[in-house]
């Protein structure tokens, strides 16, 4: 395997760690911010009252999970394009410079860019 390969999947890889945990502690904060989970008036007995709060607590838990997956999908796809063209340009290049970056920036620009459509 190509030495630049290696480097390609593992700074993608840390880049969509830290896209999971970004995305995961927004929605976390978010959903504190909310406050706490509070039993529905209208509930019959504290087992049904307790069913909802149980309910509602997956559904905040499942919010986070969401947001850190598509974190995670957001960061790994901008830091794949962003290395990917970097080393790609390099190599092509057969430099290390500035350049480098500035293509790869470049490109996760546009990736961006173009979801934000």
């Amino acid at each position: 395997m190509p030495q630049e390969l290696g480097e390609w999947a593992q700074d993608t890889t840390v880049a969509a760690f830290a896209g999971t945990l970004l995305g995961g502690f927004q929605q976390w904060r978010h959903e504190r911010s909310a406050g706490p989970i509070q039993p529905p008036e209208n509930a019959p007995t504290k087992a049904h009252a307790a069913r909802a709060m149980a309910e509602e607590q997956t559904q905040r838990l499942l919010r986070v999970v969401n947001a850190s997956v598509k974190g995670t999908a957001r960061f790994g796809a901008l830091a794949g394009v962003f290395y990917g063209t970097h080393l790609m340009s390099s190599v092509w290049r057969a430099r290390h410079d500035f350049y480098n970056a500035a293509f790869g920036g470049l490109a996760a620009g546009a990736l961006l860019g173009l979801s934000c459509e």
